[in-house]
């Protein structure tokens, strides 16, 4: 309550648009933390360094931890619902049936076989009558043998399981019957302990049908023997489920089974995880706080880089002032004015060091000192290379001018070392990450070299 009745949460409180009552929660949390962050590092050093205000990095902490404790309380609220009505939930005894022509999928979860297990399966669209459809099974028949044949030579070699699905592509039931179920199963198994080395020849009865239409067609087959292994509990019961699909398309519901091998089984509606989705959650509220701060953080390391590459600019701009005749603070005035009046026609771009510029020519003309006003300068850039110059300028005003523009000259030539150093730094930085990517080419042309002479040789 002392934060909500805090200056500070009625000025900034139209700003992040959020009741004021949960923004000052968010900078109460945000304090806490910050009092237990390690002192390293200072965020309020970069929100300033990047002229975002002194009240910046607060502000936008607080309104991130509100944002975060916003997401966590839905994504609690909404698992808790989910966990609710997932438990007020009846058990199934029956599935509507989809419009005609459509097919959809039932994800339900099943209470009674050896573990609870959450299984999907197909419910077919109810059957209105139909026209003769006699005309397209031929054309199925032909389309579907080289799927029924799975690999194998011909059905009069038959050497492993043949591929039998219960419809075609474009939806055509196909019901088989084996005509040695001694041999070979209606589901295409070979029983290899029933069929001698040398093979038994049979016939298999393949059934196409589209509503109340069908067509029968035999085929002569020879079997080679085969051993398959016994159908697990879930495949028993997703051929339950089809089986009883098939026989019902009539019926306005598919009813689901009571019980399988002697077991009773339940059905339930499968919805999403309540604890999965508390997590996204989470998962995101966390992102929320992370993310943001490293933006802050890469737009520091520019506008230290930036700051950098500037540096030498400047050096050459206040020494030829100065031989010119100029005064340090009329040379450093006459720069910030010239970037001033620059940002005022739209022909430059904001830059750090001569904003920084501007703020320390405004300072002495309130009152401050040169000699403070340059080191403050050089403290507030933040890098060796301007604290230096903040304290040549400094020392200047104190002891004179005598051999500064030397100073500047050998500073310049240092600086421009520097930024050889940093170039080449980069480019093997660069030619660091262009390694991964030619490593992964150069594997895929020894693979491409390697596969085909493989395949010669065992050819």
């Amino acid at each position: 309550m002392r934060y909500y009745e805090d200056a500070f949460v009625r000025k900034h409180r139209k700003e992040v648009k959020m009741p004021a009552f949960l923004f000052a929660l968010g900078l109460f949390l945000e304090d806490r933390l910050d009092r237990r962050r390690s002192v390293g590092f200072s965020e309020d050093e970069m929100y300033r360094a990047l002229l975002l205000g002194e009240d910046a990095r607060r502000v936008r902490a607080a309104a991130r931890i509100s944002c975060m404790l916003l997401l966590i309380l839905a994504g609690v609220l909404l698992a808790g619902t989910m966990l609710y009505l997932e438990h007020r939930e009846e058990s199934m005894a029956r599935v509507e049936r989809p419009g005609f022509g459509e097919e959809e999928r039932v994800s339900v979860k099943v209470e009674g076989l050896s573990r609870d297990q959450e299984i999907t399966f197909p419910v077919s669209g109810k059957d209105p009558d139909r026209q003769e459809a006699d005309a397209v099974f031929d054309a199925a028949f032909r389309e579907m043998e080289e799927t029924w044949l799975a690999g194998n030579e011909s059905f009069l070699e038959i050497r492993s399981r043949l591929n039998l699905p219960d419809k075609t592509a474009s939806g055509i039931r196909i019901r088989y019957k084996s005509g040695i179920p001694e041999a070979l199963t209606d589901y295409g198994m070979i029983l290899a302990e029933k069929i001698p080395e040398e093979g038994i020849p049979g016939t298999l009865s393949v059934t196409l049908s589209y509503g109340g239409f069908e067509k029968t067609y035999e085929i002569s087959l020879k079997l080679l023997p085969e051993k398959e292994a016994p159908l697990s509990e879930e495949e028993e019961l997703r051929k339950l489920l089809s089986e009883l699909d098939e026989k019902t398309r009539q019926e306005a519901w598919l009813e689901l089974p009571e019980e399988i091998s002697g077991r009773k089984i339940r059905f339930f509606r499968t919805t999403a995880s309540p604890y999965a989705v508390l997590c996204f959650f989470l998962i995101l509220s966390a992102c929320l706080y992370i993310f943001p701060n490293e933006r802050v953080r890469k737009a520091y390391r520019e506008r230290n880089k930036e700051i950098e590459n500037s540096y030498p600019n400047l050096l050459m701009k206040l020494e030829t002032l100065i031989r010119a005749g100029l005064s340090i603070r009329s040379a450093w005035e006459r720069i910030a004015s010239d970037y001033e009046a620059g940002r005022k026609k739209g022909s430059r771009k904001k830059e750090y060091v001569y904003e920084e510029m501007r703020i320390t020519a405004f300072r002495m003309q309130q009152g401050e000192s040169e000699t403070e006003a340059y080191v403050n300068f050089g403290r507030r850039m933040g890098t060796h290379s301007y604290m230096k110059l903040g304290n040549m300028l400094s020392r200047s005003i104190r002891q004179g001018i005598s051999g500064l523009t030397d100073s500047f000259d050998e500073e310049m030539t240092q600086a421009l070392e520097r930024q050889k150093n940093a170039a080449l730094r980069a480019g093997e930085e660069a030619g660091t990450k262009v390694l991964f990517p030619m490593m992964l080419m150069l594997g895929v042309v020894i693979v491409s070299l390697v596969v085909p002479a493989f395949m010669s040789f065992r050819g």
